[in-house]
């Protein structure tokens, strides 16, 4: 019996594309399971970094309602032109760069969308919808943009999304956008959830919660925040006494979590060790080693990179290019040499790591 198929009859592969691929496999587009409401999660937060990124600014107000049915509308509100957020909506979707295709992605998948910019209806799709949200009670506003919609349950037939999830992930894209303020309202229930999220101080929150957390007391502490060409950087630079107390590290890009295999904490380690090494030969220690595996002990690291222009891909190329070590070198290197000098007993101690006479050398050599 023969195997062989006739190629006049075996079909061809059928190559699917744009919007029908978007209805075949949303979450290929927004992440999350079938099971599970985490794709919206996503595709709301998605949403809301778009605008940032769009409108190069996190000066926003951003409310999230969540109602019965699955109904959402979000509002965002600041003194930031937002035409450019408004145009990804009426994009044709291969003219959207890879990470700005969200807003294009909603528009395929709810079967009832309304986008409102001040007055004016900009994107209308399916039967009208209830409005669900309410004017304007804060300062006046140069633009106001609404977001209602439903998902099509043909396409994406969710379960109920995870209050607690959505609050989580707000919350930390509050904490990495300082002027972000967010507003989290779930009306499902008999009783009302809701939370409001706005960090002025950034990261240092986070730094705040991880010191009630950690042992070991703060010995030597340096915070930077400032912006190099177009990217904004916060970063927490922070060293602990204890045994041996274990490093801490967290580092964001906009609102990705980027911590494994870090540009940011090579440079500053590399940073660390010249500065170090520039101290013990000035200072003549010559029983004093100088090495990077020797750092990490009681190391606090805390980073937050913000940059709206590039894209993903620009960022990508950043790395290849060695543009985000070099900036944080730059910025890393004269505030630890300065540290140093003004605080010469605090060196002192922290320089003991590398003393190959100390009784606790090895303790520092893992």
């Amino acid at each position: 019996m023969s195997l062989m198929t006739d190629p006049q009859t075996t079909p061809e592969p059928q190559i699917i594309i744009g919007e029908e691929a978007i209805r075949k496999r949303p979450h290929m587009y927004i992440g999350g399971r079938a099971s599970d409401g985490d794709g919206i999660i996503n595709l709301i937060c998605s949403l809301l970094q778009d605008c940032i990124e769009a409108c190069q600014s996190s000066q926003l107000f951003f409310s999230v309602k969540v109602t019965q049915d699955n109904l959402f509308c979000l509002i965002i509100e600041g003194h930031e032109n937002m035409n450019v957020f408004l145009e990804l909506f009426q994009m044709d979707f291969h003219a959207t760069t890879p990470d700005k295709y969200i807003p294009k992605v909603l528009t395929v998948i709810a079967d009832q969308l309304q986008v409102i910019s001040g007055q004016q209806i900009i994107l209308s799709k399916g039967e009208s919808m209830p409005a669900l949200y309410e004017s304007s009670s804060h300062e006046p506003v140069l633009e106001r943009v609404v977001i209602q919609f439903h998902i099509d349950p043909t396409i994406l037939p969710i379960a109920e999304i995870d209050y607690q999830i959505l609050s989580e992930k707000l919350c930390q894209q509050a904490i990495l956008s300082k002027g972000l303020q967010i507003l989290l309202t779930d009306t499902r229930q008999k009783y009302v959830n809701q939370n409001y999220y706005h960090f002025p101080q950034g990261i240092a929150y986070l730094y705040e919660r991880v010191l009630k957390l950690i042992p070991g007391k703060v010995e030597i502490e340096i915070h930077y925040e400032g912006k190099i060409q177009d990217t904004y950087y916060q970063i927490i630079l922070v060293y602990r006494t204890d045994w041996d107390p274990s490093p801490y590290f967290l580092h964001f890009y906009n609102d990705r979590d980027n911590s494994d295999g870090s540009q940011v904490k090579e440079a500053i380690e590399d940073a660390l060790v010249a500065v170090c090494k520039r101290y013990v030969k000035k200072n003549k220690l010559s029983n004093h080693k100088v090495q990077k595996k020797k750092l990490d002990n009681g190391l606090i690291l805390i980073c937050n990179m913000q940059n709206h222009i590039s894209s993903l891909a620009e960022y990508s190329k950043q790395l290849e290019s060695r543009l985000i070590y070099q900036q944080v070198h730059s910025i890393m290197y004269p505030l630890i040499s300065s540290y140093f000098i003004a605080n010469p007993e605090k060196t002192q101690d922290f320089l003991y790591r590398f003393d190959q006479t100390s009784i606790t050398h090895k303790l520092f050599s893992k």
